[in-house]
């Protein structure tokens, strides 16, 4: 296995357990439970990611928390490179600090919201122009937008 998709918790599993199919990649999900409103308590790794490059996958980073945790869980458990793939960066209040610091080596977001501002070194914005683009041409034609999202 080349690499492991990682889910930063049990909710995004069954989305993490799609692209690890996808892509012949392993899967792993931090097993983690909320002890207060915003603090949680990691319980253990499930999966394998020991000496693996990883990508943890979210559907957004608020503050960061859940990202910078789940990279933590992978390092403790040898991970080698971990990187980062999120759709929509929202970075509000702490997520800049906590995510310069993390052991991420990139940090890949689209660009549904806007980062002026929330930059930090490992920061990857890539464009959805293109792929929305095709998607109202689609529509427009009255042809399957579907074949776009597999």
């Amino acid at each position: 296995v080349p690499f492991t998709i990682v889910a930063p918790d049990v909710g995004r599993s069954k989305v993490a357990r799609g692209y690890a199919k996808r892509l012949h990649a392993g899967l792993a999900i931090v097993d983690k439970r909320r002890v207060s409103g915003e603090e949680t308590e990691f319980l253990d790794m499930i999966g394998n990611v020991e000496g693996q490059a990883c990508v943890i996958i979210d559907d957004m980073i608020a503050t960061g928390g859940s990202i910078v945790d789940a990279a933590k869980a992978c390092k403790k458990f040898g991970a080698g490179k971990i990187f980062v793939a999120c759709t929509h960066p929202v970075m509000c209040g702490p997520a800049v600090d906590r995510l310069s610091g993390a052991p991420i080596e990139e940090c890949m977001v689209c660009d549904t919201i806007p980062t002026v501002g929330k930059e930090f070194p490992q920061l990857k914005v890539l464009s959805v122009a293109g792929l929305l683009a095709e998607a109202i041409r689609r529509i427009h034609f009255s042809e399957s937008v579907s074949l776009l999202f597999k």
